[in-house]
């Protein structure tokens, strides 16, 4: 019998395949369980149809993610912390993700801290890249600059 897989099923296929089992394993497990349904012509086409209108929303969303990341490609961040006295460009503190994620949402553009690939929160002045996850597997990066005051000033 054929089937169409509505899940991945493990040492079989992934969801979307056509795939040719036996009408016991069709019938006891597969269709029961809602992992697969019988694979008739109407059927086939029905699910032909929501794989383009779900690929057609993907692209969608792709197309809009790549603005976003032309858009930090094009961001650079700057904090100003205090200088640590005797030590050559270290901070009081850190930036972390909190605080680009917060720096990001004050230019209109919303990401949660965990978008943020921050390994550990910047302690000293310099200009980093950070990288930036994104859905759908797609990444961007944005440079932050991080200054230092003294504590004279």
């Amino acid at each position: 019998m054929e089937v169409i897989l509505l899940e991945d099923v493990e040492n079989l296929g992934k969801m979307g395949e056509i795939v040719k089992v036996a009408d016991g394993y069709a019938r006891n497990y597969l269709i029961p369980r809602k992992l697969a349904v019988k694979a008739d012509p109407k059927k086939v086409k029905e699910f032909e149809h929501k794989k383009r209108m779900i690929q057609r929303k993907i692209e969608k969303k792709k197309r809009a993610l790549e603005s976003v990341a032309e858009k930090l490609a094009k961001i650079k961040l700057t904090f100003e912390r205090k200088l640590v006295e005797g030590e050559e460009g270290k901070i009081y503190g850190s930036v972390s993700a909190i605080d680009i994620a917060n720096a990001l949402k004050e230019q209109g553009i919303e990401l949660s801290k965990a978008s943020i690939e921050l390994e550990k929160p910047i302690k000293q002045t310099g200009v980093f890249v950070v990288p930036i996850k994104l859905e759908l597997g797609m990444k961007a990066q944005i440079q932050v600059e991080v200054t230092g005051k003294d504590e004279g000033n």
